[in-house]
């Protein structure tokens, strides 16, 4: 794309690969709504979009930068070669397509006007630029001369400097130009502003602080998607003409608006009771108006927590519309706050930097007796949501593999599943202190648990309360040895 000018039609066929995709909602899935113009889509962040590139004009703005290059490096083996065949006469904002032109040069020759319109010279002598016919005025639609002087044809910018400063001879100034005249970041973004595709809309506060927010990618995506009027509502399927009814499938009493599934439902008011108390708001409201007055009035965490919320009451949404399981409040808003923990767990470089992904000894894929004179102690966690709550199992074995003991405990509260994975290893960790073996080889499925453990960064969640209480048995332990991690098990060898 920066050598060659795509056909128009390959442009539009890219954009409309990228639209499909962008839209699908699984591969296996025939019908696929676009729930917005690319035009639109192609919109920069701040105006509502979602920043992706028109291809016909970023081609463009691609193919500009080689003719830049032969602004600013004319001394180059490509820039001689193309001068002297081209515009030898003349330079490149004055060159002409010419006799028998190579595709190269009809595709570079097709940013000139780009240039023309986004360059200026930065005057300095001024001894090599000419006055008429060169964009040197600071001016953002013409920095071209408009006085029409005959003096001034051949003259070159430094006539018109005080001689030995830099600095503007103010009385010929006056004398030959015009009161108008007297008085190229990116070349993409300079195309989408000449269209007026990246102007600044009534609600660009909103899109400023959403993708400024500090959260998982997912979550900001659903929120625009709803602020775009783009999440698939029953109501948003039936204004693109799709047979559905509009009742909200998780209430059955009202029409599912954008408003009232992420916000209005029972069960989405109730998420919003224990996420905002005491903040209350008009059931007539649109979705704009509500997450805007959200972001005025809460802190930037908080609008973390609030973009979080929606995403897994829509995933609770959709869990009850296409596998029939119905998630409880309580755990949707504590998911959320566990994704939103691990997410900013995983953003923070300090964290990653002491924490060990790999150490000597990891690589087991499947069940394997540990060194003589070692037991190795396998855990596992489930989750029964029907009965709210939580189960563990735990089974030590000896180095020949025989079955030393086992044991399994029930929690009588639901919580998330790497929580319960957690609530496993301490389990596992205090059954150990209290067998007072020698030596063990505690294995465990779970990544996310291990690698917290092996962390050193604080933890303030219910999450991180156990991992810590896991830390302070691991200390009662003469030593840590190693863990084992891979795709299926991951081991922590204790003596």
């Amino acid at each position: 794309m920066n050598v060659f000018l795509l056909p128009v039609e390959v442009t539009r066929d890219i954009e409309k690969s990228i639209a499909k995709f962008w839209w699908s909602s699984s591969q296996s899935s025939s019908s696929k709504i676009n729930w917005m113009s690319w035009e639109r889509m192609a919109k920069h962040k701040t105006a509502g979009g979602m920043g992706f590139r028109n291809f016909r004009d970023f081609n463009i703005a691609m193919l500009g930068k080689q003719g830049w290059r032969f602004i600013i490096n004319p001394n180059n083996l490509v820039s001689r070669l193309y001068k002297a065949k081209y515009f030898a006469d003349s330079d490149f904002i004055h060159a002409k397509i010419g006799n028998s032109p190579s595709f190269i040069w009809r595709s570079i020759i097709q940013a000139k006007q780009l240039l023309r319109e986004g360059i200026r010279w930065r005057i300095g002598r001024g001894d090599s630029i000419q006055v008429m016919n060169q964009p040197w005025l600071m001016e953002e639609d013409n920095p071209f001369i408009t006085t029409n002087s005959q003096s001034l044809e051949g003259r070159t910018v430094d006539s018109f400097l005080v001689t030995g400063i830099r600095q503007w001879d103010v009385n010929q100034i006056q004398e030959h130009f015009n009161t108008r005249d007297q008085g190229f970041k990116s070349a993409y973004r300079y195309l989408q502003l000449q269209k007026g595709q990246w102007n600044i809309e009534d609600n660009s506060s909103i899109w400023n602080k959403l993708w400024r927010i500090k959260a998982p990618p997912k979550s900001l995506n659903l929120v625009w998607r709803a602020l775009s009027q783009c999440l698939p509502t029953m109501s948003q399927l039936q204004s693109k003409h799709v047979p559905v009814q509009s009742t909200c499938p998780v209430c059955k009493s009202e029409a599912e608006t954008i408003m009232h599934s992420l916000v209005n439902c029972p069960i989405a008011r109730q998420c919003w009771f224990m996420v905002l108390p005491g903040q209350y708001w008009d059931v007539n409201m649109e979705f704009t108006g509500w997450i805007k007055m959200v972001f005025e009035l809460e802190s930037k965490s908080k609008c973390a927590e609030v973009v979080m919320v929606c995403w897994t009451i829509w995933r609770a949404r959709n869990d009850l519309v296409w596998n029939q399981k119905y998630t409880r409040v309580t755990r949707i808003v504590a998911e959320a706050k566990q994704h939103l923990t691990q997410w900013n767990f995983a953003q923070n470089r300090l964290s990653w930097a002491s924490l060990q992904l790999s150490v000597e000894g990891d690589g087991a894929v499947v069940w394997v007796r540990p060194v003589t004179n070692t037991v190795k102690v396998s855990v596992d966690a489930a989750v029964f949501e029907d009965r709210d709550a939580v189960g563990f199992g735990l089974i030590a074995r000896d180095s020949d593999g025989m079955l030393i003991a086992a044991k399994s405990i029930v929690h009588p509260h639901l919580v998330s599943p790497v929580t319960a994975e957690a609530m496993a290893v301490k389990e596992a960790l205090s059954w150990i202190d209290e067998m007072q073996w020698a030596t063990v080889a505690l294995e465990s499925d779970c990544l996310v648990v291990i690698q917290a453990i092996r962390s050193s960064a604080p933890m303030r969640s219910h999450f991180g309360v156990i991992i810590e209480e896991c830390r302070s048995f691991l200390a009662r332990f003469h030593k840590v040895f190693y863990f084992l991690l891979n795709d299926l098990r991951i081991w922590l060898l204790i003596s």
